[in-house]
């Protein structure tokens, strides 16, 4: 940053503000009393999903940010969420549809129709898992310490 001229960064600097006028804001939803770690849109982008520092992982609705569902199962700082690639489209709500992860290595499997967890996996403790994801087949999910 010292390394540039001062007419550089005051292009640089202006040219940033000339595009935050420019943003528009389209929908603002709290999404927990907690800060937010991660979100996700759907497959369908109808439904966008949060995890969240409380260990809550929350369903609102695209564009109108209704609540859907409140997914309990984490105790502890919830890092990421990730949606299965045929949720919301071909997918049955009653099967896997999301994965989450949590600060203390926790990995639970949801659907779309119970607030609480289809199953866990287990063996990353006690390690932080920061993400999953879904390979696009939806047959496989990584997870990254």
């Amino acid at each position: 940053y010292v390394a540039v001229p001062e007419v550089y960064r005051t292009a640089k600097i202006q040219d940033l503000y000339r595009r935050l006028r420019a943003t528009s804001l389209h929908c603002s939803q709290v999404g927990d009393a907690r800060p937010l770690s991660y979100c996700e849109f759907s497959p369908n982008d109808q439904m966008v999903a949060v995890s969240s520092w409380s260990g809550l992982c929350k369903i609102w609705t695209v564009p109108d940010c209704k609540h859907v569902r409140t997914l309990r199962g984490h105790t502890i700082n919830a890092c990421c969420v990730s949606w299965h690639p045929q949720a919301t489209l071909t997918q049955d709500p009653s099967v896997i549809n999301l994965a989450s992860s949590a600060f203390d290595g926790g990995v639970k499997l949801w659907n779309l129709e119970s607030d609480e967890p289809i199953t866990e996996i287990e063996g990353h403790e006690p390690f932080r898992v920061s993400k999953v994801k879904f390979h696009p087949s939806g047959r496989f999910l990584a997870t990254a310490w």
